[in-house]
């Protein structure tokens, strides 16, 4: 007997009168990339995070690249992250020109040690990556029908920065 990891289909069909609603409302508007639809989901994606600004993108490690270099990176620049991630995490930080700083994790959340990020800060520190930058793939608990990925931050500077890194080779569809 097969018994599959994700079984998008069963999923599916446990909202299936809800899904082919949405699509069929994004098929009627033409909303294929950004529009209303997308705009709701960031604002109530950034309610949910507690965040100010969240920036839709078309994939959690395009969100990375984006947010390391709306960052400005200069060679040397450090940025602390936990190892508990995916690899796309650390890349997408040497990737932008900075050097990856490892922080441990909480033993009780599996996120970044708060309480070891501050021994890690130093003048050539200038970010922190602990769980800011989303992937919705498909099979993620919060999976699109098709590939996604966001940012959600605080930081005024950052936000309007994420939706101009063209030069980075990544594109934002960027909101707030």
């Amino acid at each position: 007997m097969k018994v599959s990891l994700v079984d998008l289909r069963a999923q599916y069909l446990t909202i299936k009168d809800e899904i082919d609603a949405a699509i069929s409302s994004v098929i009627a508007d033409s909303a294929y990339i950004g529009g209303a639809h997308v705009e709701a989901f960031e604002r109530a994606w950034a309610k949910a995070a507690g965040a100010r600004h969240r920036v839709s993108c078309t994939n959690g490690t395009d969100a990375l690249m984006i947010a390391t270099c709306a960052l400005g990176l200069r060679r040397g620049d450090e940025v602390i992250t936990t190892g508990h991630t995916w690899i796309s995490t650390s890349a997408m930080i040497t990737q932008a020109g900075g050097r990856v700083v490892f922080c441990d994790v909480d033993p009780m959340t599996f996120t970044i040690d708060p309480a070891q990020i501050e021994a890690r800060i130093t003048p050539r520190t200038v970010g922190i990556i602990p769980i800011a930058t989303f992937s919705y793939y498909p099979g993620k608990n919060l999976g699109a029908y098709g590939d996604a990925g966001g940012i959600t931050t605080n930081d005024d500077r950052l936000a309007e920065g994420c939706g101009h890194v063209e030069s980075c080779g990544v594109a934002a569809v960027a909101s707030s």
